[in-house]
């Protein structure tokens, strides 16, 4: 392939099974990932280009990832090694961990904190504002379970799992025997 053509978008071949219909163009950085390769693109395989300028593509430029998804691991960073077999490119996971403690996150977790730091520092409201188990006790014998809720900005479910913590009784209908003799 000449230079002139690492710059162009898009060429025209139907017989190459990554045409768009409509138009019967193929990616030119999927072509040269072809050429590199010496055979077409499997389904799941994508092309990386290295400086991130689309149309710069250079063979030098072109990283050819064994899937999508690993290729979203390479943009997220959260690999540990890359590792090249047969000209394909393969991002080994690494672990998260906890910006505070440094402690081992789970792979799903979203959160960049473990759940002790979460909770330590304040970012859980519900945690910070629980009462003690007396002060509960006694609200909750002159309150309902969702005023008592409204008041510590959580649920009426959440107050019942408070007594449930604390072992005080978490039904209505007994703090409803306080109300009628009162």
């Amino acid at each position: 392939m000449s230079p002139a053509l690492y710059k162009r978008t898009k060429t025209y071949d139907t017989n190459n099974p990554r045409y768009d219909r409509y138009s019967g163009c193929v990616y030119t950085h999927v072509l040269v990932a072809e050429k590199i390769l010496g055979r077409y693109l499997n389904k799941n395989e994508t092309v990386h280009h290295i400086d991130e300028n689309k149309n710069n593509n250079n063979p030098d430029n072109l990283m050819i990832f064994a899937s999508i998804s690993e290729h979203n691991i390479f943009h997220s960073g959260e690999y540990k090694e890359l590792v090249c077999k047969n000209k394909i490119w393969r991002c080994i996971k690494g672990d998260r961990h906890c910006v505070k403690c440094n402690k081992i996150l789970k792979h799903k977790s979203k959160s960049s904190l473990c759940r002790t730091c979460y909770d330590k520092h304040g970012f859980n409201h519900k945690v910070k504002n629980r009462p003690s188990r007396e002060e509960l006790y006694e609200k909750l014998k002159k309150n309902s379970f969702t005023e008592v809720g409204r008041v510590y900005r959580v649920s009426d479910n959440a107050v019942r799992k408070w007594c449930k913590k604390y072992d005080i009784p978490h039904h209505s209908s007994y703090y409803k025997r306080f109300c009628e003799s009162n």
